[in-house]
């Protein structure tokens, strides 16, 4: 079976190609983890505070099954650089996906449709490497590839969905924007990359997260994320209202401590002036 490999060095007096096919794919490798651990804060938040507030739960579910079939496509065809990108993705989006099953305001309906997806992008993931290292079918690695590139067009074409809700609210809570930050800056490098290797499975899908990005970005400059800010300050007022709650019975409890150790004073000052007199009349 014919399998891709990475493109050998370019000739010393072409250095545009290597930047393409070399440089791009390492700043790529960086920008993708930052594009995976991104969000960890926000989910780290949630599962702390219980609550998912303005946060949309779907594209991380999404971006979890679209980590994990571009690792096992980048096994299939043994590019380093996507290996590197999407192997600690998986670690990093996986546990974000467990953050969003602790949260308590969850509806059992999105429950649901969350476990529907997930499973079955690793059902799929099950199905194609059992293809490809089993059955050893020929056109296994282009199975791998149509399938990754499902998620990844789901993954980059999912906040189309998101854009007209925002644009009505005209709030742009539900976005992470270091997220779609590095979604769209990930995207213009693999989308170099791609062309360069002549993978249009890797190049495809990055072309069209460039063009979602920019218009999320621009959504984000014009209306602000005024709601997840709200809910800043709320949880923070709530954090400062129970230390201050603590610090109050604290005090509370010391101002009592003195006032028992007080009357115990006086009762033994009391019980010696009597034991005084008791002397004195004897």
């Amino acid at each position: 079976m014919e399998t891709p490999h990475p493109p050998t060095s370019p000739p010393a007096d072409s250095w545009w190609p290597f930047i393409q096919a070399t440089a791009f794919p390492l700043v790529g490798v960086v920008l993708a983890n930052v594009m995976a651990f991104s969000p960890v804060p926000t989910f780290v938040n949630i599962l702390s505070t219980g609550t998912l507030g303005p946060t949309d739960p779907m594209p991380i579910v999404i971006m979890f099954g679209s980590a994990m079939h571009t690792f096992v496509y980048s096994l299939a065809i043994r590019n380093p650089y996507m290996y590197a990108s999407n192997a600690p993705a998986v670690c990093a989006v996986g546990f974000s996906f467990m953050c969003i099953l602790r949260a308590k305001d969850l509806p059992t309906a999105q429950i649901a449709t969350i476990l529907t997806v997930a499973l079955g992008s690793i059902a799929i993931v099950i199905i194609n490497l059992g293809l490809k290292e089993i059955v050893q079918v020929a056109w296994s690695y282009k199975l791998l590839g149509v399938t990754f590139n499902v998620y990844q067009y789901l993954f980059f074409l999912f906040p189309l969905a998101q854009l007209r809700t925002i644009i009505v609210n005209k709030d742009a809570s539900p976005l992470v924007p270091l997220l779609v930050t590095s979604v769209t800056v990930n995207g213009a490098i693999w989308s170099v990359y791609g062309a360069a290797i002549n993978d249009w499975f890797i190049a495809g899908p990055n072309v069209a997260a460039t063009m979602v990005g920019v218009a999320q970005l621009l959504l984000l400059a014009r209306f602000g994320r005024a709601e997840a800010k709200k809910l800043e300050r709320k949880q923070q007022q709530q954090a400062e209202q129970r230390e201050q709650q603590e610090n109050g019975d604290g005090y509370r409890d010391e101002e009592e401590g003195e006032g028992e150790g007080g009357n115990d004073r006086e009762d033994g000052q009391r019980q010696d002036r009597q034991n005084g007199q008791s002397s004195s009349s004897s």
